[in-house]
């Protein structure tokens, strides 16, 4: 821990003031963006079921950040192709996916979609999905 010494009460003041200022800012920013600004190589980490953190954030039942979309897309670019290994879905079909109350995260989608158009034309057939006894592709997230 550093020590700071201070000749007057108006100069340790003004240090505090703009240090806590700096720490407020610092709390106020996305828990993603923090953790990419300090690791970030953690956009490229997998959990113990094979899914990146653009898997996991797609896939959330709340509602994505779209910022912490793109934090997580520039650190790790390739991740908007990666299949996940759960549904077999690309991260935009994910983030497309109705959810159980009825959502859908079309912002986040269509951020993803802008990252790599081509995944709209060739999604389907890369992403093999789980299919139901009918053929048709399970959309469960």
């Amino acid at each position: 821990m550093k020590w700071v010494t201070f000749r007057t009460n108006a100069t340790a003041n003004a240090f505090l003031e703009q240090n806590t200022h700096a720490a407020t800012e610092e709390l106020q920013k996305n828990p993603v963006s923090l953790l990419l600004e300090h690791n970030p190589s953690a956009a490229f980490i997998q959990n113990r079921l094979g899914r990146l953190p653009i898997h996991v954030m797609c896939a959330a039942k709340k509602e994505i950040p779209t910022e912490s979309v793109k934090e997580l897309i520039h650190a790790a670019p390739a991740s908007v192709d990666a299949i996940d290994p759960i549904t077999g879905l690309l991260p935009f079909m994910l983030a497309g996916a109705e959810r159980e109350d009825g959502r859908i995260l079309f912002e986040a989608s269509f951020v993803l979609l802008l990252e790599n158009p081509v995944n709209v034309l060739f999604g389907g057939e890369r992403a093999g999905g789980k299919r139901n006894k009918q053929g048709k592709r399970k959309m469960n997230v």
